[in-house]
Parts: C-alpha cells; structure tokens; sequence
C-alpha cells in the first residue's frame, strides 16, 4: 500500500533523476537522438516482433507500443505515472 510521503519520495528521485541525466547531458526524448516519427509504423512493427513484448507481464498491443514511442519522442512520460 502506497502512501502519500511514497508518492512524494518517488516523484523528488525521478526529479533528480531528471536533472543528473540533464547534467550529464543525456538526453530527455527520442526525437534528441533523431529518431523520425515517419518511420513509426515501422517501429511498432519492430517493437510487436521481439521478445520482450512477448514475455512483458503486461499484455501488449500495437497501440501500446505506439503510444509510448510517442510519449519518448515528446518527453510525456509522465502520462504513464
């Protein structure tokens, strides 16, 4: 059971995460890599053949994979939280 002062630690590490991976200056999106949304129907193709799809907990669908390539190309992560 998750209590609030939980919520609060897990968001200040994610903050600090945040800013270490600025620091260092590792990138915050895929599209900083060059990663081209042109190429997402591809992607998901990709993503829908390996391995990890098929032995993630989660079952997984194609618009599963597409909506996360997108939130890690406009650095939406937090509509995963």
């Amino acid at each position: 059971c998750s209590s609030d002062l939980d919520l609060e630690a897990a968001g200040r590490v994610v903050t600090l995460i945040r800013d270490l991976n600025r620091a260092l200056g590792i990138p915050s999106t895929i599209r900083e890599l060059g990663v081209d949304l042109a190429h997402l129907p591809q992607m998901v193709k990709d993503s829908m053949r390996s391995g990890n799809v098929l032995v993630n907990p989660r079952l997984t669908s194609a618009a599963d994979i597409e909506r996360i390539i997108v939130a890690a190309h406009c650095g939406d992560i937090d509509s995963f939280a």
